[in-house]
């Protein structure tokens, strides 16, 4: 019987799912979804847990078909989890863990139980804002090519004199 060769991102799925309770382990692409705070290239660090051992505000790794994602707990009854900058997900997935911290290059950021508060409030007013089509074209003109500092005026841009980098 031939044997069947599994992909990389597979069997990081099978042993974080193997891994018990409490176990730490650093998992690198769990998707675009938390950007700006997670970009591509970041590293998590995720504690093995339960949706018990997670409250809003945390940061969940979350098993959707064979893709990692990384999204923010939005309510743990029912149980909902959102992307920072989009609606509530659909109900589904299984729930891996906890990101306790991120890694960008040589930087390590933890992410305390503390900062729950902060983070769900930070992800409500980034995806309310995010559902105006005004604020969706600043974030597209920031930092791009047309601003040779990578910096925006927000102000004049919010108010519709759109003009980056001058």
């Amino acid at each position: 019987m031939p044997s069947r060769r599994s992909s990389s991102a597979e069997v990081l799925l099978d042993v974080l799912e193997a891994l018990p309770p409490g176990h730490r382990l650093w998992v690198r692409g769990a998707g675009r979804s938390l950007f700006p705070l997670l970009r591509a290239g970041d590293s998590v660090r995720v504690m093995r847990c339960g949706p018990g051992s997670l409250a809003t505000g945390d940061v969940a790794l979350m098993r959707q078909g064979r893709e990692l994602v990384a999204h923010v707990v939005v309510s743990t009854r029912p149980w909902r989890t959102a992307s920072l900058l989009g609606p509530q997900d659909a109900p589904g997935g299984v729930t891996l863990g906890r990101v306790v911290a991120i890694r960008r290059g040589r930087w390590v950021v933890p992410l305390p139980r503390p900062l729950r508060p902060a983070l769900r409030l930070a992800q409500q007013a980034a995806s309310t804002a995010w559902a105006w089509p005004r604020t969706r074209l600043v974030s597209r003109g920031c930092g791009t090519s047309s601003s040779p500092d990578g910096r925006c005026r927000f102000v004049a841009a919010w108010w519709g004199r759109w003009r980056c980098g001058s």
